[in-house]
């Protein structure tokens, strides 16, 4: 669980900076160099490619970490020729993909050649950056993706802008800008001395085939099914109270997802080993992974849920323009908790998903969607944002209660303990406290005032505890290397 926690946090800082990055970008960046036409040509280009990308690869992504297993192993690091196989396998998929962007009207996809390519590089970013979690890496991988891209968009804008370059150079920039992440995954690859494209149709046979099938085959249902869940609430709030409504739910979100981050640190980290050890058959170590992720991931969710809660007047007055956002506040409450939620469950989806019963992922998603509708057509219309943000979290909680139900079902793994109680009891108190103190005139002095003193109390009551074996090891090493450098 070491290299989780250590690889979980490299993964956070990164990207914590790139979600600072990105938000600079988009408020202060974007609107003074790009037109909202160029913004939302830039965004389109990106979007539509990942729409398309569960059908343009055939669920390629699930199988990367899934079968590495089944192929790996040492001999020149050809691994069966696995790597050569996942870039094989989308290529008729892209054919077709492209034949019919080709054939729709241009109303219905701007720039399709830009898109083409974008859809390109985006299936095989995803292919490199999950194949190196099978080597327990991903903070270079999270690093290239997110912070090369938010660092060289603003550049390109600006020289677009002042060069007064024709609009087809600023889109082609945007393609080159993902073409040159790609070509670092690559070379990280070729660094990790794993590039091998290699064919060895030989190690193929039917049975193996046929399981690589149905699990893409159940990976593109799912996928359509989460991205459905992941946009309904938007998609109905839209059709149900406005676009005005949806704009500052988006804004709610974006600040909401900042909880979400360590959760997908962990769980990246976390499919290579427990890949490994349900092949293994090594229930002990599942277990292990699971209850500790649960664990990790419920302290960091809570701790950044309550100090963006101590701070959100603060964090709206300080956004430009942010009192017409301020009618997103609950939403980002709501939404918090939806996090939290997810984090006290940990890597159940993982578990699942590795397992041999798969397939349950699948059938629940689609419940959930149904759960997600019905909640949002509901809740919508009383309550507008709290409505779907309400809803979001009821979907949330139902969908997590019946992975964590159907892991015990099968497994007898039930990670939840008296010190998640305690835990959120002293938090709670620590935020009453808190919450009293008076406030200055100035935004950026109270959220550093509050999360501040939040953070020392809360960092002591989880230190001093040993809530988290995992979490002193790592605080130890710091205060150790610290003390070094003194």
């Amino acid at each position: 669980m070491g290299v989780i926690a250590r690889q979980g946090l490299k993964y956070s800082i990164v990207s914590y900076i790139s979600l600072i990055l990105g938000t600079v970008n988009v408020l202060f960046l974007y609107t003074r160099f790009l037109t909202e036409e160029e913004i939302g040509i830039q965004r389109y280009i990106v979007d539509f490619a990942l729409t398309v990308i569960p059908f343009a690869s055939f669920g390629l992504e699930a199988l990367v970490v899934r079968f590495f297993p089944k192929f790996k192993s040492s001999e020149n690091n050809l691994h069966n020729g696995f790597l050569g196989f996942l870039c094989c396998i989308p290529i008729p998929f892209i054919l077709l993909t492209t034949i019919v962007i080709s054939l729709l009207p241009p109303a219905a996809v701007k720039e399709p050649v830009g898109v083409s390519i974008m859809i390109v590089l985006l299936i095989y970013t995803k292919v490199f950056t999950n194949f190196c979690i099978n080597f327990n890496r991903i903070v270079v991988p999270n690093l290239i993706n997110n912070l090369v891209v938010k660092i060289l968009s603003p550049i390109l804008a600006f020289v677009y802008y002042y060069h007064d370059f024709p609009f087809y150079v600023f889109v082609y920039g945007v393609v080159s800008i993902y073409s040159f992440t790609l070509a670092l995954l690559i070379a990280y690859v070729i660094f990790l001395r794993q590039f091998n494209l290699r064919l060895r149709l030989s190690y193929l046979n039917k049975e193996l085939l046929y399981n690589m099938f149905i699990f893409q085959l159940y990976g593109i249902l799912g996928r359509i099914g989460t991205e459905l869940v992941n946009r309904l609430d938007i998609i109905m709030l839209a059709i149900l109270s406005g676009l005005k409504y949806t704009g500052i739910y988006t804004i709610a979100l974006v600040i909401a997802r900042a909880i979400d981050i360590p959760k997908q640190a962990l769980n990246s980290i976390s499919l290579g080993i427990l890949n490994k050890a349900f092949n293994s058959k090594n229930l002990e170590e599942v277990k292990n992974v699971y209850y500790k992720s649960c664990l990790v991931q419920y302290i960091g969710a809570l701790f950044l849920f309550t100090a963006i809660w101590l701070s959100i007047d603060s964090l709206f007055d300080f956004l430009p323009d942010g009192s017409q956002f301020k009618e997103g506040k609950y939403v980002v409450f709501y939404l918090g908790l939806a996090k939290i939620i997810d984090a006290i469950t940990g890597t159940n989806n993982e578990v699942i998903g590795l397992s041999k019963y798969f397939r349950f992922n699948f059938y629940i998603i689609l419940l959930l969607a149904l759960i997600n509708f019905v909640l949002n057509w509901i809740l919508i219309p009383i309550y507008l944002l709290q409505g779907a943000a309400i809803a979001s979290m009821l979907s949330v909680f139902f969908y997590n209660i019946g992975k964590s139900a159907y892991i015990y079902y099968r497994y007898k793994m039930n990670p939840l303990t008296g010190s998640y109680i305690g835990l959120g009891l002293y938090t709670l108190a620590v935020y009453m406290g808190i919450s009293t103190l008076p406030s200055t005139t100035y935004p950026i002095l109270d959220i550093f005032i509050t999360s501040s003193l939040f953070s020392l109390l809360y960092a002591v009551y989880v230190y001093m505890s040993k809530i988290s074996t995992d979490i002193n090891e790592l605080l130890n090493k710091l205060f150790a290397l610290a003390f070094n450098k003194r």
